[in-house]
């Protein structure tokens, strides 16, 4: 079976390796850029690294033909180092300036072009092509300035705070609005897109508007006027958790991860969060409390847990598997400090 770009990120995402171990070799930077499939992927490994899958069972030693060594796992083929006829690379230095695109290392296209030139087999000579036109477009004065407005039009577009697109993660062209749109439509490309952007106003908006839902639910069920007034403080609150959240998520990711802030991740959580309370605060609005506001609470609950795991995935560039891990660390964590600070208030309120 072919490998295209998504098959290639998830398998490589699924290993959960250190990112400054390794990187992506073979045709693995051209499938990335849609450029071609590929039978297999090459990853390059620091010997450390090496040294450590090597002695676990997952992974098979084979012999080159030129005697040299590789270790295979399903569609992977890792090598420690690159010797050959005409070529040797320096794989510590092709690992250090690898260029990361959705949180994945692969080395960059000069080198690979170099490699493939100097050994110059057939199925090279339609790779120096695909590298060659892939070059020239990246160079392209055109582009440039192409780059140059859609920079400004995110940082305009995305608001205060937003950062400047790096050429490691994908930049994200349109506003807060846009990513509350893309989350409801196409989830695991929006937070690809989005990774390492802040939407603060964006997401204290939505979860201000999914506190004024509750409040005006609570009020028709005959509870007190004042929620209204609470419902900003609400909302706050929930941005802090969501804060909580993903900063452990982050802890969670970080020997496989290159991200270090959890700013980006923090808004985007309260934004996930406060899309899926808003469907049960209308239920219960327009049903009061029953089966169906629990029901779809549920939904929304197990809604909000699946998202928030894909986006620690792709926002933090590792596996969905330590996304989830991720998710329900995080999860729990802010739902521990919300029971912690309520006992808190209790015992103050009864030494009252």
């Amino acid at each position: 079976m072919a490998i295209d770009r998504t098959r290639l990120l998830d398998a490589v995402r699924g290993l959960d390796l250190p990112a400054d171990q390794f990187a992506v070799f073979g045709s693995g930077p051209l499938v990335v850029r849609g450029l071609r499939e590929g039978a297999d992927i090459d990853l390059l490994v620091t010997p450390e690294l090496y040294a450590r899958l090597r002695a676990t069972p997952e992974w098979t030693a084979r012999r080159r033909d030129d005697g040299g060594e590789t270790l295979a796992r399903a569609d992977f083929d890792v090598m420690e180092r690159l010797e050959f006829p005409g070529y040797v690379g320096d794989v510590r230095a092709m690992i250090a300036d690898a260029e990361r695109i959705d949180g994945v290392p692969f080395v960059r296209l000069p080198e690979l072009r170099t490699f493939k030139a100097a050994l110059n087999r057939p199925k090279d000579h339609v790779d120096l092509e695909l590298i060659d036109a892939a070059l020239a477009r990246e160079r392209t004065p055109g582009d440039a300035e192409r780059e140059r407005r859609r920079e400004e039009a995110t940082r305009t577009l995305a608001g205060p705070g937003t950062p400047a697109a790096s050429s490691e993660t994908p930049s994200w062209t349109g506003g807060g609005w846009s990513f509350l749109t893309g989350v409801c439509t196409r989830p695991r490309r929006t937070f690809a897109a989005a990774r390492g952007t802040r939407f603060w106003w964006t997401a204290y908006l939505v979860l201000l508007v999914a506190a004024e839902l509750n409040a005006t639910a609570r009020v028709r069920g005959h509870g007190s006027p004042l929620q209204f007034l609470v419902a900003p403080v609400a909302a706050g609150i929930g941005l802090l958790l969501a804060l909580v959240a993903a900063s452990v998520a982050l802890a969670v990711a970080r020997s496989v991860t290159t991200e270090t802030s959890a700013g980006p991740a923090t808004t985007q959580t309260a934004i996930v969060w406060g899309l899926c309370v808003v469907p049960q605060a209308v239920v219960q609005l327009v049903f009061g409390t029953g089966v169906a506001t629990t029901v779809v609470g549920v939904v929304a609950a197990v809604a909000a847990l699946a998202l928030t795991a894909l986006l620690y995935a792709e926002g933090f560039g590792v596996s969905v598997g330590r996304g989830v891990v991720g998710a329900l660390a995080g999860i729990l964590t802010a739902f521990a400090a919300v029971v912690l600070v309520a006992f808190v208030l209790a015992a103050c309120g009864a030494v009252g």
